[in-house]
């Protein structure tokens, strides 16, 4: 993903993009120690990524389109995952910790499914994201209930992991898409398009619909 122009060039992908880069280290640190330390590295990253995914939507969703919403939604945003990592981290809940993220993935599912773009590229990705986090997740649980009876169920995991970051992957793709189409991403050509080329994507382009570029200058008025 870092190695795709249109990703550089906008902070909050790019944030978002190095925020998973993250996980997985801390992924490999844990999954080597199995302490809870280490297991704070895995998971405060995957927190903070979802937070970063929340916000993404910013200038996006039909709910926030204003300075005054994306102010009220941000500061909602840093406040949850601020609460959640401080109780995870001082409490060693792992049930809170899950119920928690899956919370914030199910809100920023929703509003994926309910922001202004309508771009092909974006809801394909969508669509891909969701079906690769739940494919995951019930292998995970899977996995998870069996492992103590039958440890030949260990590749499961292995399959977790490998779809978790495809969810991530497209997840990215679809809020790029989006924010690329309302005006909030790189410059389109001429002809309006901002030119795609991702691994596994049937699409190579999004078009710049719901914004405008550049952005409206802010207009000050003499009082």
């Amino acid at each position: 993903m870092l190695s795709k122009p249109e990703t550089r060039k906008d902070p909050l992908i790019l944030l978002t993009i190095l925020s998973i880069a993250a996980i997985g280290l801390g992924s490999v640190a844990f999954h080597a120690t199995m302490l809870f330390e280490y297991e704070l590295c895995d998971e405060v990253p995957m927190l903070i990524m979802i937070g970063l995914a929340l916000l993404n939507k910013c200038h996006a969703h039909p709910l926030l389109l204003t300075r005054g919403r994306c102010a009220a939604y941000t500061a909602c945003v840093t406040t949850a995952i601020g609460i959640t990592i401080w109780i995870y981290a001082k409490l060693a809940l792992y049930d809170f910790f899950v119920a928690s993220f899956t919370a914030l993935v199910v809100a920023d599912t929703a509003l994926g499914y309910t922001w202004r773009s309508t771009q092909r590229v974006a809801s394909w990705a969508r669509n891909a994201s969701l079906l690769c986090i739940v494919s995951g997740k019930l292998l995970w649980e899977v996995e998870v209930r069996l492992c103590a009876a039958d440890g030949r169920v260990w590749p499961l995991h292995v399959l977790w992991h490998v779809l978790s970051c495809g969810s991530a992957y497209y997840g990215v793709l679809a809020d790029l898409a989006s924010r690329i189409d309302c005006g909030l991403s790189q410059a389109p050509t001429a002809l309006g398009v901002v030119k795609l080329s991702w691994l596994g994507v049937p699409f190579d382009e999004v078009r710049v619909v719901c914004g405008q570029w550049p952005p409206p200058a802010k207009v000050f008025k003499m009082r």
